[in-house]
């Protein structure tokens, strides 16, 4: 992704659902507002082995050629953190999340 220091994105509305039984990589899904105009929706928020929450974005692969195309998705490195940055913080500001990271140690 090209890089674009005066990226000026505004993430609000941050909602996230917990998977019905969080597995090591999926933990859930996000939605969120972008500068008060634009919903995004279904961000999958997943659990690398390094233990690293991130965030991706929903794709569609065609059947015949499993080639993958995004339904939308962050065009530079900042705009993508600025996302998974507001995404994750809500993420662990749950409750229910802090309960399941007290009962699943993933060391």
């Amino acid at each position: 992704m090209e890089n674009h220091p005066d990226c000026n994105l505004k993430v609000s509305e941050v909602r996230v659902r917990l998977a019905k039984d969080p597995k090591k990589t999926l933990i859930g899904w996000a939605s969120c507002v972008i500068n008060d105009c634009l919903y995004l929706n279904n961000i999958a928020i997943r659990r690398l082995n390094d233990n690293r929450l991130v965030i991706s974005f929903p794709i569609r692969k065609q059947p015949d050629t499993n080639k993958e195309y995004f339904y939308f998705k962050a065009l530079t490195y900042e705009a993508a953190m600025i996302l998974q940055t507001a995404i994750i913080g809500e993420l662990i500001s749950l409750e229910q999340y802090q309960v399941l990271e007290r009962g699943t140690r993933h060391d």
